[in-house]
């Protein structure tokens, strides 16, 4: 594996073949993926992210959602080896669709393992909303509260709506952060053409069920279409 800083951002990468983008979700960094990496990583170019403020990356104004989804599209051109499969778990999904709908031309294909963005605008997330959006307690939300950090404008859909890449949705039917019976219905609806992979366990699949992970998603990441 080699390491590479792209203007404060870590990138890891190994292996060769069609590039894949692996987005972390938030109070993680590129680790979380290790259980799948290097399997991908026999068939597909490799580049872990560690998002700002996270592993091995410094940090950046905006830590948040929205400011990770803006940054994504000039870390792809920097890596200059695109168009890019990009696998993104929660916010890490959330940065992985909006690069699409609005970069289509670094994007081949997403893989949205439990996805941020779907979260219903009830009136106590809004206030709480406007309480984790502010710069000095974004950083601590992102850690302890990853529903209750989300901004105003950290709503996945209007992207989706515009998304055109091949799109795989896998969901973990026992996650507790973005519950299946609402966040994945609300997803599978912006996202009607997009292919529906469940597991029974929580919010991280490739972390939990690995092997049945890479089973289901492998040939789609290696290179879809």
């Amino acid at each position: 594996m080699t390491t590479r800083n792209i203007d404060g951002v870590a990138i890891h990468s190994l292996g060769t073949g069609p590039p894949v983008v692996l987005l972390h979700a938030n109070g993680g960094d590129h680790h979380d993926f290790d259980a799948v990496s290097a399997e991908l990583g026999r068939n597909a170019t490799v580049h872990s992210i560690d998002w700002p403020g996270y592993g091995d990356s410094g940090v950046v104004p905006d830590p948040s959602a929205c400011g990770f989804a803006d940054l994504l599209p000039e870390i792809l051109e920097q890596l200059d080896d695109g168009p890019f499969v990009l696998v993104g778990n929660s916010v890490g999904g959330f940065a992985a669709l909006h690069t699409a709908a609005r970069r289509p031309d670094l994007v081949r294909g997403l893989v949205l393992v439990n996805t941020g963005g779907f979260t219903p605008r009830l009136p106590t997330t809004f206030l709480a909303c406007r309480l984790f959006g502010s710069p000095r307690v974004a950083p601590i939300a992102m850690r302890l509260l990853p529903r209750l950090y989300l901004r105003r404008d950290h709503d996945a859909r209007p992207d989706a709506a515009n998304c055109s890449v091949p799109t795989v949705l896998v969901w973990g039917t026992r996650d507790l952060i973005f519950p299946w019976r609402i966040d994945s219905r609300r997803a599978r609806k912006a996202l009607p053409n997009a292919q529906l992979i469940k597991f029974p366990c929580g919010h991280q699949s490739h972390i939990e069920m690995p092997e049945a992970f890479l089973a289901e998603t492998i040939g789609f990441i290696s290179g879809p279409g």
